[in-house]
């Protein structure tokens, strides 16, 4: 599971500004390599926008996108 998978599974949509602070306190927790791929693989989900549309809306096909592109920096997590 990519770090982006996992801190969008910490931190809970809010309608309120509340989600940049669990945002904040979830990436805290990591290191500074982990923290530093969230940001990568986050610019590059909303990249995905550009070429798929809506469908990089699907969870599931961002997850599978992220580890195409980041399979090294992944693996080198665990």
């Amino acid at each position: 599971m990519s770090v982006y998978a996992e801190v969008s599974k910490m931190v809970p949509s809010t309608p309120d500004d509340g989600y940049n602070v669990l945002l904040d306190m979830e990436l805290g927790k990591l290191s500074t390599g982990d923290r530093e791929l969230f940001h990568q693989e986050a610019l590059y989900c909303v990249s995905l926008y550009r070429t798929y549309g809506a469908k990089a809306d699907d969870d599931e096909f961002c997850e599978q996108k992220i580890m195409e592109r980041f399979a090294a920096e992944e693996a080198a997590r665990s």
